[in-house]
């Protein structure tokens, strides 16, 4: 113990000493440039928004001009050998750029439209600095999304985008029962596999005692003990990873819907519009984030404090949810207890036993604590997609817990 902390004293010493006689070398203001243009990330697919940075590095506003984007910012694509411009709108203000100020360019009302091929992208400001005419550029290169991105687009992002869209219609643009419809139809839509999965684990549970007795005989011998148990599964259809598929689907989905979410909506979305549905032609207008009053839907908990209820409804729901998940295996154990010929399994297995028990214990309360700080930091509308698939949840453990328990 000494030498190590001998040796973080020493480390620690040696790195501050360097930092006080080398300290790192610092942007200067005679290194920065003037206005410096920067996009927003190192690379952008067909699809993204594309957004791009101006930031002022002289003491002194500048004008940049009339119009949208400013007459003075020149985005444009050579396009088949051609020199395309980006306009969107002549407004009569200038837009001027104060000093040590940064502006967003961003318009995704034509991101679809303009930034629609691949190829090169030049931000270019020509502006007048102490009587000097200056030229600033910038290059943005639009590309092909690679493998693994046209994989999430093609089965999940799209898919969810426009079931979303397609709902978002159909309510009259409510986005908290847009949230509601597409969870329950994501919930009929993997009714059968979810049943299939909770009938499976309610068989396993009542399969308890069986299984601790094919343990009890053949203790210390694991090869005979996995196939006697396999033996017992095939015997009464039951496949151990039949909830696996359900959970591994709901998952990307989730994440999905969080993107969709995130990114407000917007027009430049449309990209991802399947062609020839009833809503391919979308108006992002007037969509309605607040629902009924009580619920900033685009918000967090922490930025939209009165609803920090909907986390904690959240995470109890997941609470009795596991609960009910659970109910047979502790009431097994209880039975066990009470059994005064019941015999331990003792070595390896019973210590496995035991750690499985503890861990599916501390799994019921640990679980709903986590979704309750995830719901807690993410937008309500995505707590609001827990709350519904939670409940759709519970009320279908409860009719399958009854359908088994009822068969001899």
């Amino acid at each position: 113990m000494d030498k190590i902390m001998r040796f973080l004293i020493i480390f620690f010493g040696t790195y501050l000493l360097l930092i006080f006689f080398f300290p790192p070398a610092e942007e200067t203001a005679q290194n920065r440039p003037d206005i410096q243009i920067s996009a927003l990330e190192d690379e952008y697919t067909l699809g993204d928004l594309v957004r791009v940075q101006l930031t002022n590095n002289t003491e002194s506003a500048i004008d940049l001009g009339a119009g949208t984007p400013p007459e003075k910012v020149k985005i444009k694509k050579n396009y088949n050998g051609e020199e395309l411009f980006l306009h969107v709108s002549t407004t009569p203000e200038n837009t001027v750029l104060h000093a040590g100020e940064t502006l967003m360019l961003e318009y995704p009302q034509v991101n679809k439209d303009f930034f629609n091929a691949e190829g090169r992208y030049d931000i270019t400001l020509d502006v007048t600095l102490s009587g000097k005419d200056k030229h600033f550029q910038e290059t943005i290169l639009v590309e092909e999304a690679g493998i693994f991105k046209t994989i999430w687009r093609t089965f999940f992002w799209k898919p969810v985008y426009n079931l979303f869209i397609g709902f978002l219609d159909i309510t009259s643009k409510n986005l908290g029962w847009t949230i509601i419809l597409l969870t329950l139809f994501i919930k009929l839509l993997l009714f059968i596999p979810t049943q299939k999965g909770m009938k499976a684990q309610r068989v396993m549970q009542k399969l308890q005692p069986e299984l601790e007795k094919i343990k009890q005989r053949n203790a210390g011998n694991q090869q005979v003990i996995a196939m006697q148990t396999m033996e017992l599964w095939k015997k009464h259809k039951v496949n151990p990873f039949a909830s696996i598929l359900p959970m591994l689907i709901q998952f990307p989905v989730l994440i999905a819907l969080y993107y969709v979410i995130q990114d407000g909506l917007s027009e430049y979305q449309s990209f991802f519009l399947y062609e020839n549905t009833w809503f391919s032609d979308f108006n992002y207008a007037d969509i309605s984030y607040n629902f009924y009053g009580f619920l900033e839907l685009l918000q967090t908990p922490l930025q939209y404090i009165q609803a920090i209820w909907l986390p904690v409804v959240v995470a109890i729901a997941q609470f009795f949810a596991m609960k009910l998940s659970f109910a047979k295996i502790k009431k097994s154990n209880e039975e066990k207890k009470r059994n005064k010929n019941y015999k331990k399994p003792e070595g390896i297995l019973g210590d496995m036993q035991n750690e499985m028990q503890k861990m599916s214990g501390v799994f019921m309360y640990v679980l709903p604590v986590m979704i309750f700080f995830f719901t807690l930091f993410l937008p309500l509308a995505v707590g609001v997609y827990w709350f519904v698939s939670t409940l759709f949840s519970i009320g279908q453990q409860y009719a399958v817990n009854k359908i088994i328990d009822a068969e001899k």
